[in-house]
């Protein structure tokens, strides 16, 4: 299944810029500004970074804590210090989130033997969200809340998945998810274990990101709300939405969100 990044696009007409003008309040960040905010507290690029430490509790009330001076999960069961720590940072209602639960928990499962721990940590939603999550899709492996902390904003991000290695270093990270990449996290897991250098740092996905300047490609919308499909493109020189009788009905500024789910 192939998956798309969220992004938010604006397409102005000339006649739509009075639009921009006025926008922005006195006592609060401009849109650039709070995105600057955002972005400071992340993590770039997480591969060859430390991961933090973190002590939060499982849905149970039992500690759930890495420690990533000496490399010790303090987990259900026990500290360990793993060979390799899966950390997916999610948000429970996500379409792809809960499918990725699926690869991790066999990971979970056939990698106990191996050294492999798994643990879940929400960045959105609140615990009992959580708990649906975890009786719906089966998953053992322990699972914090702890959206609205600051580990959760600084490593929440595009609700990524960290394998970290013995040294408490990022090996491997990765947004989003497709089926195969449970054969990538066990190639991850072999290097580690025989000390090689990791061949994968990322998951190679197909397709580009669009970018302020691109041309929107066209997307076609289902019935939808509107209970008519409609095409959104550009139809002479304009952003326009295109009906199935091939009328066309340009914007005059047009904000999408769209989403990978």
């Amino acid at each position: 299944m192939k998956w798309i990044r969220i992004f938010t696009f604006i397409a102005w007409t000339p006649g739509a810029a009075m639009l921009a003008s006025g926008c922005a309040q006195p006592d609060r960040p401009s849109p650039g500004q709070a995105r600057a905010q955002r972005a400071a507290g992340e993590v770039a690029d997480p591969v060859g970074a430390t991961l933090d430490s973190f002590a939060f509790s499982t849905l149970d009330g039992r500690p759930l804590a890495w420690d990533a001076t000496t490399q010790t999960l303090d987990a259900p069961g026990g500290g360990v210090k793993p060979r390799l720590l899966a950390v997916h940072v999610f948000q429970p209602d996500c379409n792809a989130c809960q499918e990725q639960a699926r690869s991790l928990q066999r990971l979970h499962v056939k990698g106990a033997a191996d050294s492999i721990a798994v643990v879940g940590i929400t960045h959105r939603g609140d615990a009992a969200a959580a708990r649906e999550f975890v009786r719906k899709f089966g998953v053992t492996y322990p699972i914090a809340a702890a959206t609205g902390t600051d580990w959760a904003g600084r490593w929440g991000r595009g609700d990524p998945m960290f394998l970290v290695g013995n040294d408490g270093k990022i090996v491997y990270s990765q947004e989003g998810y497709q089926p195969t990449d449970l054969d990538i996290w066990w190639a991850v897991a072999a290097d580690v274990r025989d000390g090689r250098v990791v061949a994968f740092r990322h998951p190679q996905r197909s397709g580009e990101k669009l970018t302020t300047g691109d041309v929107l490609p066209a997307i076609e919308l289902p019935d939808l709300m509107t209970g008519r499909a409609l095409a959104l493109r550009v139809d002479d020189g304009k952003l326009a939405f295109v009906d199935g009788d091939g009328r066309s009905h340009p914007c005059r500024a047009s904000i999408g969100f769209f989403s990978r789910y």
